[in-house]
C-alpha cells in the first residue's frame, strides 16, 4: 500500500513501529533533533535559514 493513501492513524501506526525498530542511540538523536527544531521555530527560525556564523570557523 502507498504511503499517500494511508490514513492519519494509519501513518501513526507505521511510524511507530518503524521508530520501536531503531536503537535507542538513534531515537535519542530523532527526540533531540526535534526538539531543536521545536525551539528554532519557536524563535521564528525556519529550516534552512540559518546564518552563517564566521566566528565559528576562525582559527584560535
Amino acid at each position: 500500500m502507498l504511503r499517500e493513501n494511508l490514513t492519519t492513524k494509519e501513518r501513526a501506526e507505521l511510524v511507530n513501529r518503524n521508530y520501536e525498530k531503531l536503537s535507542v542511540r538513534k531515537q535519542c538523536r530523532l527526540l533531540l533533533c526535534s526538539k531543536v527544531l521545536d525551539l528554532l521555530s519557536q524563535k521564528g527560525i525556519k529550516r534552512g535559514e540559518f546564518e552563517d556564523n564566521d566566528d565559528y570557523n576562525e582559527e584560535v
